[in-house]
């Protein structure tokens, strides 16, 4: 539940600024494909999922798109280096203390800057028709053929993770 409000205050927050997120649902080779081709994208990007089953998904994709000329690139974004990256760097000797992955971390070299926030310039903006459009909504845990049942005891999205720090930060007046 927590990804999926995460993904539903990220189109809200979209909507409110004249965008919107697009989601689509089926899998992955068969649906990007389509409307790659659909919306004649030319580049593609992604976050690198380090799993065996995103990468043969991932292979089979860029091998898909780039066969019709769409340039695709990927990123490492939820870790602080691509994890590639740290199994060359340590030649197979896997860190298994905290002291050797510190030491590991170390000799990676400096990391990467962050980027600037997209500006409303940067975000393209839809079609009034697309805004009420539902096949690209958010899904439901029901509509994924789950119970709709509240998991987390925590609400997702920027919008709460804001309040809640917020509200952490008055309390606080110390910091």
């Amino acid at each position: 539940a927590f990804l999926l409000e995460s993904l539903k205050d990220l189109d809200d927050n979209l909507r409110n600024i004249g965008s919107r997120l697009y989601v689509l649902k089926g899998r992955p080779e068969e649906q990007l494909p389509l409307f790659v081709e659909k919306w004649k994208v030319t580049y593609l990007t992604y976050e690198k999922d380090s799993e065996p089953y995103a990468r043969r998904r991932d292979t089979s994709i860029q091998s898909i798109l780039s066969s019709r000329h769409v340039k695709v690139e990927s990123f490492s974004s939820h870790t602080l280096f691509d994890l590639d990256h740290y199994t060359s760097k340590c030649k197979g000797n896997i860190p298994t203390t905290y002291s050797s992955f510190c030491k590991l971390f170390n000799s990676m070299g400096a990391l990467r800057l962050s980027l600037p926030p997209p500006s409303l310039e940067t975000i393209p903006s839809v079609l009034p028709d697309d805004l009420i459009d539902a096949t690209f909504d958010v899904p439901s845990l029901g509509e994924m053929g789950y119970r709709d049942a509240k998991t987390s005891p925590f609400k997702g999205g920027e919008s709460e993770a804001l309040r809640r720090l917020e509200g952490k930060v008055a309390s606080q007046p110390a910091w």
